[in-house]
Parts: C-alpha cells; structure tokens; sequence
C-alpha cells in the first residue's frame, strides 16, 4: 500500500507501519486512509486553535466557538469509529467487556458467574 502524498509525514509513517503489520483488504486500506485523513483534520484543527484560540467575538460583541473547534470534535469522532471498524487490535482483552450480571439476571438460579457460558 502506498500512503497518499496529501498525508502529513508522520501520519504517512502510520499508514505505512500499519500496512506492513496487518493484512488488509481493499475496503481496509479505504478505512485507514480515511482515519488517516480525519487525524491529519485534527492535528490541523487543533494547530489553529492552539494559534487563534477557541472563541473569538463576532460582529454584534459575542463570544462565539471557533470553527475549528467543531472541525477537532467531528474528526476525533471519525477517528476513533473507522479506528474501531479497523479492528486492529489482535490481544483479547483480559478483562470481560460486560459488567458482571446482577444474582437478578443470572441463568438457571446460578450463585456465580463461573457456572456461566464465556463469549
């Protein structure tokens, strides 16, 4: 896979470190590249409100968010949904990803969780 050259250059490592460890499909690589884009769309969004600031005033004296600040919540959101479509991770948790059940909910009057099917 070759990284698009609009990519900033450590975004470009990433897509490239990425490619090279994982296996991936066409629709795959479609995905990373887009979270690559939406990172890239952050780290830009966040250098102008590091420079501008958050707020600004507008014509009639009130203080308003910066553009930018919706630019830096849509992207991370993108970010983080094609990060979990990826998939990329490949270690089981350790920890189950439920909270445990209530004595209410258990099956068949069970006193434990162990008695119990794991996923």
């Amino acid at each position: 896979m070759k990284a698009p050259p609009d990519l900033r250059p450590a975004t470009k490592r990433w897509v490239l470190e990425v490619s090279r460890v994982y296996i991936l499909e066409s629709h795959h690589e479609r995905l990373l590249l887009a979270a690559a884009r939406a990172w890239d769309q952050l780290e830009a969004a966040s250098a102008t409100l590091a420079r501008d600031g958050m707020f600004f005033v507008d014509k009639a004296g009130q203080p308003k968010a910066h553009p930018a600040v919706a630019v830096c919540r849509d992207s991370a959101a993108t970010y983080r949904q094609l990060l979990r479509e990826l998939d990329l991770d490949v270690v089981a948790p350790t920890e189950p990803s439920r909270p445990p059940l209530l004595p209410r909910n258990k099956r068949n009057g069970c006193q434990s969780d162990a008695a119990l099917p794991r996923h």
